[in-house]
């Protein structure tokens, strides 16, 4: 298990409000998001627990206050910035789900904006190939 955190570089943009935006202001927006993520991994322990391992992402969104927010909102935004980051910084070959299982984010009210990102081993890679045998 590996867990990699960062404080936020901006509050979490929902697929809702990023719609709204101009393609470049969202790239924007998210870019820090990325950096961060790159720089967390380079510097995480234990990653090579992870080497030949389907990879189960779960992150967690910091918010500095409490309100209803629906957590599949943030799966293409945010969630994808980090694991396309990951998937950068050579985590794993591809974000396939032979290779990663990204489950829901978790919101949660945290006063320091951190973000958590918990990388858990949930199996050796097995190919398309090796699956139907």
């Amino acid at each position: 298990m590996v867990l990699l955190s960062f404080r936020a570089p901006t509050r979490p943009l929902s697929e809702n409000e990023s719609r709204r935006l101009h393609w470049a202001t969202r790239k924007r927006r998210l870019q820090d998001w990325a950096v961060l993520t790159k720089v967390a991994w380079q510097f995480a322990d234990n990653k090579e627990t992870l080497e030949g391992q389907r990879i189960q992402i779960h992150v967690t969104l910091p918010f500095l206050r409490a309100g209803r927010r629906d957590p599949h909102n943030y799966v293409g935004t945010n969630v994808k910035c980090i694991i396309d980051a990951l998937i950068r910084a050579g985590m794993a070959p591809d974000d396939t789900t032979e290779y990663v299982l990204v489950v829901e984010p978790k919101l949660a009210v945290d006063k320091t904006n951190e973000v958590l990102i918990l990388l858990t081993p949930i199996g050796l890679v097995q190919t398309a190939q090796e699956e139907n045998k």
